[in-house]
């Protein structure tokens, strides 16, 4: 596993990250977790962990912390293994000790990765610490029409979940455009700095070339394609990639991929909200390819 060279999935939230992460996660050389965000939250704590560290206390210590993190219980996580494998493999850096969490998660999913990855939409605006704990990390963004990403906010406000970990999501059009826009120039940004090492693919390529679309990762990643890849939504069912507490809002990772959801803000969205999205974000719409309503 290529434990200083992690790949990261970034997306504004409601574009395919979550589709993306499983996907991945069904090849056989990628480890992609449900999203945690402890990378970015125990830095400050750990971030100085050396090789004198790797004692009994201070890994008790961090893993006691670990446990805390939100969203953590969903990994399921044995904790006694980590503790084990912290201990043998003697990290040498913050870096290494959280890759050594990822490989734990790999080893019960009986997985012995080529690459490890992280998918969390919270990392748009901690693309910094990221970037300083992995200098050699690969990014893939995945970009969706706005106002088909407007469309699918709206529908999540509207799903009733008793789940804590239901997103909180702008409603007003001019909000969610702004967010759109504010989001995916960060994350393009960050991407054109030296040493970030990126791929970036569509929401709408992926459903509807999805062999494609996988194929060019691969080919970008320089491993073989795992057809496994494209029944994501099979493995999804059976081993619950995908977790109880965080289905409600993504169901459609049980099936295969719809391209019926392309295009559903003309009837979700008034002509007035239409207009009010393209008014704010039309410039970075069409630098993806997104023509404007009724061109």
């Amino acid at each position: 596993m290529k434990i200083n060279e992690p790949l990261f999935v970034l997306g504004n939230p409601r574009s395919g990250t979550s589709l993306l992460r499983l996907m991945l996660n069904a090849h056989h050389a990628i480890t992609i977790p449900p999203e945690c965000g402890f990378i970015e939250w125990w830095y400050v704590k750990y971030k100085d962990w050396y090789v004198q560290h790797n004692n009994d206390a201070d890994i008790a210590t961090f893993i006691t912390d670990l446990q805390q993190s939100k969203k953590i219980e969903t990994w399921k996580l044995d904790y006694i293994l980590l503790a084990q494998i912290i201990k043998e493999q003697q990290p040498v850096n913050y870096g290494h000790l959280c890759a050594l969490v990822y490989y734990t998660f790999s080893l019960q999913q009986n997985k012995k990765p080529a690459f490890w990855g992280d998918k969390n939409n919270y990392y748009i605006h901690k693309l910094d610490v990221l970037q300083a704990i992995y200098p050699s990390a690969k990014y893939i963004m995945i970009i969706r029409d706005g106002r088909d990403v407007a469309a699918s906010y709206r529908g999540v406000e509207k799903i009733v979940t008793a789940s804590s970990y239901k997103p909180q999501l702008p409603q007003a059009i001019d909000a969610i455009a702004k967010e759109w826009v504010t989001n995916n120039e960060i994350i393009l940004q960050f991407l054109k700095q030296e040493g970030a090492g990126h791929l970036i693919i569509r929401y709408e390529d992926l459903v509807i070339e999805t062999s494609k679309e996988l194929q060019r990762i691969c080919s970008w990643l320089q491993i073989a394609f795992d057809e496994n890849m494209l029944e994501y939504y099979i493995r999804n069912k059976t081993n619950e990639d995908e977790p109880a507490a965080l289905l409600d809002w993504k169901r459609k990772t049980l099936e295969a991929p719809d391209a019926g959801k392309i295009g559903q803000y003309l009837t979700a969205l008034s002509l007035q909200e239409i207009d009010t999205f393209e008014a704010i974000s039309n410039n970075l719409l069409r630098s993806f390819g997104y023509d404007s309503y009724g061109i």
